[in-house]
């Protein structure tokens, strides 16, 4: 009997990829996609920087994004890192809560979890993420 929880547009997000490597200088080499279909609770695209590959990662329910390194089918966690240029187009763009990578590896308190669904508190409660990031971006699904 509960609402759906909501989701995040995709489409719009791979759009914004677009724009943001164009403004940075950079090009997108894969749209996004999930690095496990089904199971993960974000998508990734891959940006090629003049200093190498980026990950972009949006989460399915909450319009929150950063970087990290390339996920490939056998990394469990991400990896954050920082690329500035690609995080101020997407603060630009007016529609995502950016997070940059000190944000994410940020320990995850209790605070920060009100307002969230019960079922996302119940998967915070068994999985017991240490940093925020871990929460906002896994495998848990």
């Amino acid at each position: 009997e509960d609402p759906p929880s909501p989701t995040t547009d995709t489409a719009a997000f791979s759009t914004c990829c677009f724009a943001a490597a164009r403004q940075s200088g950079a090009r997108v080499t894969r749209s996004p996609s999930p690095p496990y279909a089904g199971v993960a609770s974000f998508v990734q695209a891959i940006i090629e920087m003049a200093g190498g590959e980026v990950a972009l990662l949006l989460n399915l329910t909450h319009p929150w994004v950063t970087c990290a390194a390339p996920l490939s089918e056998l990394d469990m966690m991400p990896r954050f890192v920082d690329a500035p240029k690609l995080l101020e187009a997407f603060r630009s763009f007016g529609a995502y809560v950016v997070l940059t990578s000190a944000q994410a590896e940020s320990p995850l308190t209790e605070e920060m979890t009100r307002g969230l669904a019960p079922e996302e508190l119940e998967e915070i409660r068994h999985w017991r993420p240490r940093r925020l990031g871990d929460a906002v971006y896994n495998f848990w699904d």
